[in-house]
């Protein structure tokens, strides 16, 4: 009695919504593309915690994501995470550096050329030879 009991539920609840509720044409997913309007980066846009949205160029077949932290006064601290034939490991960059930024971008501290950087809100973008990150501001909790 129990299994039919069963197999009528299961009967009557599988034809409960009708395929033809929702027109075909909005059961279709929607792409939306938002376009981000960048600009220069300022002294003023780089302090916060930033985490990797998207990396692009010779970096990606690397990089699985990247963290930066600028502080106001011009310290930072940065990692990295890396595929590696272990497996994803992290990679410090620095964990004290301090940073300057100039008409020629970014300069880390580190013996390296200066990387352009543009902001648009809650984004930093970093324009490496080769390779673009964006990063996405993360609130710190």
């Amino acid at each position: 009695m129990r299994a039919l009991t069963l197999l009528a539920a299961l009967a009557f609840s599988s034809g409960c919504y009708a395929s033809n509720v929702v027109e075909a044409s909005q059961r279709t997913v929607k792409e939306t593309e938002v376009v981000v309007s960048w600009t220069p980066a300022t002294v003023e846009d780089l302090p916060g915690f930033y985490a990797s949205s998207s990396i692009e160029g010779e970096a990606a077949g690397a990089l699985l994501k990247a963290y930066y932290y600028f502080g106001a006064e011009g310290s930072y601290s940065g990692a990295v995470l890396i595929v590696s034939p272990e497996g994803p490991r992290f990679w410090v960059l620095e964990e004290d550096g301090n940073y300057a930024l100039s008409e020629e971008g970014l300069d880390l501290n580190d013996g390296a050329e200066p990387v352009p950087v543009d902001a648009a809100p809650g984004k930093l973008r970093l324009r490496a030879p080769g390779s673009t990150i964006v990063f996405e501001r993360v609130e710190l909790r």
